[in-house]
């Protein structure tokens, strides 16, 4: 085995055991339906449309989970930490492009205080 093949490994704290894992995989969560096991010792899904697109790598989970944490607006060293790079320059030149702009920020933050604001100043005015 390749030294870069034992670093990917050892990064990955799962192993190689990932590959089954995301074979199995299903969205709803449940394992997939044993077919050996008695129904009453399984709850399982055996809808195929549960799985994970075929063709799904641990990778791509990895990339959705990233982009979920953003999204969730998780403070960048947070989402760095989760992912288990070295620097947050790691994190933001894979990342950054998805998260919020400064210019969006601000926009949103004066949008809200105004908008507090101007419902308060609304309010206050019916009631005169």
């Amino acid at each position: 085995m390749s030294n870069a093949a034992k670093k990917i490994i050892n990064r990955n704290a799962f192993g190689m055991m990932w590959r089954p894992a995301v074979a199995a995989a299903r969205t709803c969560g449940k394992p997939p339906a044993d077919a050996d096991a008695p129904p009453e010792c399984r709850d399982a899904c055996g809808d195929p449309a549960h799985q994970l697109p075929a063709g799904t790598r641990f990778h791509d989970l990895r990339h959705f989970y990233a982009s979920a944490l953003i999204a969730a607006n998780l403070n960048p060293k947070v989402i760095q930490a989760r992912l288990g790079h070295a620097t947050l320059a790691e994190t933001m030149d894979t990342y950054g492009h998805l998260f919020p702009d400064a210019e969006d920020l601000g926009r949103s933050a004066v949008d809200q205080a105004l908008g507090t604001l101007l419902t308060e100043q609304s309010r206050n005015r019916s009631a005169s």
